[in-house]
């Protein structure tokens, strides 16, 4: 089967209304498309990333609902022990909107991409960054 659109997602799959890849994937199987999804894929290989194949129109990525380098480290620098929201290990690279699509561009050269999620809004322009204290 080849999808329509498959969502690359750093966090979960829920089919819930709390989960935002859940919403997304409703959203888009309402409206027709046959939705794949990789959740929490493993940046290093590519093996979970060529589960589904190609898909017909486009990749979304999202790093989830809270952006990575927030998720693996605390204010001051450190990475974090312990995640309170996600007590499971965390396997999500820093900048993970950048390390999937990079990932999927090495995959699947010329497929479309469409980034979203609060890790990408944040990163659309030139900004201010804390982590490496550069522009």
């Amino acid at each position: 089967m080849q999808y329509d659109i498959i969502l690359v997602t750093g966090e979960y799959y829920a089919d819930h209304p709390l989960s935002p890849a859940g919403v997304i994937v409703k959203v888009l199987r309402d409206k027709g498309f046959k939705v794949g999804i990789i959740e929490k894929p493993d940046w290093k290989s590519a093996e979970d990333f060529l589960k589904l194949g190609k898909p017909k129109l486009c990749f979304g990525v999202t790093s989830g609902s809270i952006d990575s380098m927030l998720l693996n480290y605390t204010p001051l620098k450190r990475l974090r022990k312990d995640d309170k929201h996600n007590p499971y290990d965390s396997k999500i690279p820093d900048r993970a909107v950048i390390n999937y699509c990079n990932k999927l561009k090495q995959l699947f050269k010329g497929s479309k991409i469409v980034i979203g999620g609060i890790e990408a809004s944040m990163r659309r322009f030139a900004h201010y960054d804390y982590w490496d204290n550069k522009l």
